[in-house]
């Protein structure tokens, strides 16, 4: 529980120091303007106090507006609104999130910007079920208009996903040229995703000749200090990998080859697509009627 209430607190831009009791909660050492006005709660409830803050991210919300403008924030208050905006998108709530990653973006902020168009593009897949066409365009138009933002920025997962958004069509029309050029560019600019969706494109063969030793080529990923935002989470999470997210596991293996200095080696693992029960077998296509041979 400590250690859960440390990450999101962390998130927010606090910090929790002590041992393990409800006197460690009394004794925090308080970082942030905001938890300085909420010490006297903190004191007297205690860890009741932190389990309604991580429960209710309304509270969050509040103690920024007690001391962050909204219309001007600075480097700290933009880094504790993003926060906001994660915590919302992990509890669904994207409305929310896309409010505090707007905030932020609009200050000019490319991963804000980049978790923004990632908002939208989730908006317009809906919640199991197809969104209104209109409505599902707008926002995949307003998705792509985040990233190209957040990529003339030079950010490397924005680069990665506006190649996603062509290689599935939701760009507005499906371009495998266009799609490996984004990739190759979040590649060169050192994105591990990207190297591994150009990786993945030659393998397969997916709108390219198949091509094993160029795909091999791209699976070597050598990490710098310059790489250091690719890999935070929940940035590494939604950069896309040919329209799914990293598996958890491989995520952590690009942040321990980064903490280490050393390359990673990625392998490519093409899984067979699973079988469609609505579609017919093909020895059932064969026996039907019209597909007789004469």
């Amino acid at each position: 529980m400590l250690q859960k209430a440390r990450g999101i607190l962390r998130e927010a831009g606090i910090r929790l120091t002590g041992r393990s009791s409800a006197q460690t909660y009394r004794a925090a050492q308080i970082e942030s303007c905001s938890m300085n006005k909420a010490l006297a709660v903190m004191a007297v409830l205690g860890i009741a106090a932190v389990t309604v803050y991580i429960a209710i991210p309304p509270f969050l919300e509040v103690m920024i507006g007690w001391d962050c403008p909204l219309s001007d924030p600075d480097e700290a208050c933009q880094t504790r609104m993003r926060a906001v905006g994660h915590v919302q998108s992990k509890r669904g709530n994207l409305e929310r999130a896309k409010y505090w990653y707007g905030r932020v973006a609009e200050q000019g902020n490319p991963i804000a910007m980049f978790h923004l168009a990632w908002v939208h593009e989730e908006l317009a897949l809906g919640d199991g079920e197809a969104m209104p066409g209109q409505e599902a365009r707008s926002n995949l138009e307003l998705a792509m208009a985040w990233y190209q933002r957040s990529a003339d920025y030079g950010f490397a997962p924005s680069m990665n996903n506006i190649g996603q958004m062509y290689q599935s069509g939701r760009a507005g029309r499906q371009d495998h040229d266009t799609a490996l050029g984004w990739h190759i560019a979040a590649a060169r600019a050192g994105n591990p995703v990207g190297r591994l969706n150009v990786a993945m494109t030659y393998a397969a063969g997916h709108g390219v000749a198949r091509d094993p030793l160029e795909a091999a080529d791209w699976t070597t990923w050598t990490p710098n200090a310059d790489h250091a935002a690719d890999l935070l989470e929940p940035t590494l999470a939604r950069t896309r990998l040919f329209g799914s997210p990293l598996p958890a596991e491989d995520r952590e293996r690009l942040r321990a080859g980064a903490k280490a200095g050393a390359p990673v080696q990625m392998t490519i693992t093409m899984r067979p697509l699973a079988a469609d029960p609505s579609l017919p077998a093909f020895q059932e296509a064969a026996d039907d009627p019209p597909n007789r041979r004469p």
